[in-house]
């Protein structure tokens, strides 16, 4: 899957973009990076996290990372943010997409004159083929509207430039954006709970499509948001966090109710499992099948909290 956090004020962002970023630690476990704009320019850092975890990758560098706006995104498979260049100056870009068409829009792009880095198993960065997609029109913002037209499967993304960060949602809302805000900053993240122990209030979603702009100062809606709702509800089953919430239903209770429901709808004696459930799924379900009504008290074993076996 993939996380990502943005975060624009009018202080330094180092601390809040760090932690904004590990709060996301559990949507990806191949590549992190993060990206600022400060009196210097871009900097950027991007780590492999197979080994070990986000805080000890990057902690070290917390002080060569300055700026007052970054982003910094938890991926599960290309390395990200990357930075660009191209005639709409300069920015970094992180993504959080699946292009099931990649291979026809590569071959689309390439037919001008361009190029693209290969990856070490011959694909292309997906990051990568936003950004080029978004330069292949004269604004951003018309840029995002065609990637997010053109693409085959999904695409949030945020867009960091000098003079601020922009944030779009995938064009039928299968992944949240949301926003947040404390006095002078604003942020933009995929998990709703990463800005709450930063100081953050909660200020709304995006909507499908809808992409904003936004500094420490305010936020501007930029395209209105659709109608088309086709949230993955892979995010409340799986995906996300138990404190996290989606379109204003939290995680845990969406694990409890279906388990709930699936526990008073069975026939007695019928056995369920919940095979390699995690550990932060696993309570939930535990709680909701035992409340369904259809539990004796026996029979319940959690074996290293990745099986979870509940029978009659």
């Amino acid at each position: 899957m993939g996380g990502f956090f943005g975060v624009a004020s009018k202080e330094s962002c180092t601390f809040d973009l760090f932690f904004g970023t590990d709060y996301h630690s559990h949507l990806g476990t191949r590549r992190a990076g993060m990206a600022v704009y400060g009196e210097n320019g871009f900097s950027k850092s991007i780590h492999n996290i197979e080994g070990s975890p986000f805080r000890t990758k990057f902690e070290k560098e917390l002080n060569t990372l300055n700026g007052n706006m970054g982003i910094g995104c938890i991926s599960d498979y290309e390395a990200q943010p990357i930075l660009v260049r191209s005639h709409h100056g300069s920015f970094a870009i992180t993504t959080v997409s699946k292009i099931n068409n990649a291979d026809q829009l590569v071959e689309d792009i390439l037919k001008g004159t361009t190029h693209f880095f290969e990856m070490s198993n011959g694909e292309i960065n997906s990051t990568e083929l936003v950004a080029a997609l978004i330069n292949q029109k004269d604004n951003i913002i018309d840029g995002i509207k065609y990637a997010l037209d053109v693409i085959d499967g999904s695409l949030s993304l945020l867009i960091l430039t000098p003079m601020g960060i922009y944030a779009a949602r995938d064009k039928y809302g299968r992944t949240p954006v949301v926003l947040g805000r404390k006095e002078d900053a604003r942020c933009a993240c995929f998990e709703s709970f990463s800005y709450l122990n930063l100081g953050y209030s909660a200020d709304r979603e995006l909507g499908p499509g809808e992409i904003v702009f936004f500094n420490a100062d305010e936020c501007k809606t930029l395209v209105a948001p659709g109608n088309n709702y086709k949230v993955c509800t892979f995010l409340w089953v799986y995906y996300g966090y138990p404190s996290a919430s989606y379109e204003g239903v939290s995680v845990e209770s969406m694990r409890y109710n279906c388990v709930f429901c699936e526990g008073i709808s069975m026939e007695p004696g019928l056995a369920v499992q919940y095979h390699r459930a995690a550990r932060r799924q696993a309570g939930a379900n535990q709680r909701g099948y035992v409340m369904g009504g259809r539990y004796s008290g026996k029979g319940v074993y959690v074996f290293q909290e990745l099986l979870l076996d509940v029978c009659q």
